[in-house]
């Protein structure tokens, strides 16, 4: 049964994910539009690229906590599947440590960026300019869930190992 910290931050990551999903899909039919109107009238949309570049900015880093929630991440485990459960539970540890070790030191740069950002107004540089800070909030927010993620799944596995449930096949 999912505690109610959990069912929030369940709710939070689907959020996060269905967000980068329809800023993928806005993305895709800037891309489409731009395209046409280039062929078609030798006329591009302006900021079409500048709102490409963070729309995909978004899709990274919104789509973070999702991937981190469902152990998505690339790992090559052809060591690790030789090793007996509790040993792969202990390179588990290891791996959702650092991974939220690093995590939480990209979410606190992250957060410098986006406090500065706010606090100066930034800008799109190019013809269409927008503000940027809430691209790089936005991107903090993912990040932020993606640290609570990894650091959730940290706990679940260190108790696996703490307290194991059952006993182990020799």
């Amino acid at each position: 049964m999912l505690s109610f910290f959990e069912k929030i931050l369940k709710v939070i990551t689907e959020g996060t994910v269905s967000i980068a999903a329809i800023v993928a899909l806005l993305v895709a039919l800037v891309g489409t539009i731009d395209i046409l109107t280039t062929r078609v009238f030798a006329q591009a949309i302006p900021g079409a690229f500048e709102l490409s570049e963070a729309g995909l900015v978004l899709m990274v880093f919104l789509g973070l906590a999702i991937v981190t929630r469902e152990e998505g991440h690339i790992k090559v485990d052809i060591i690790v599947n030789r090793m007996n459960k509790r040993l792969q539970l202990i390179c588990g540890i290891f791996a959702l440590g650092l991974t939220a070790c690093f995590l939480g030191m990209m979410t606190w740069q992250m957060w410098s960026l986006a406090m500065k950002s706010w606090k100066i107004n930034e800008m799109a540089t190019g013809l269409l300019p927008f503000p940027i800070y809430p691209v790089k909030i936005a991107a903090l927010l993912g990040l932020t869930t993606a640290t609570i993620e990894a650091s959730r799944r940290f706990t679940i596995v260190l108790m696996e190992v703490l307290y194991p449930t059952r006993k182990e096949k020799p």
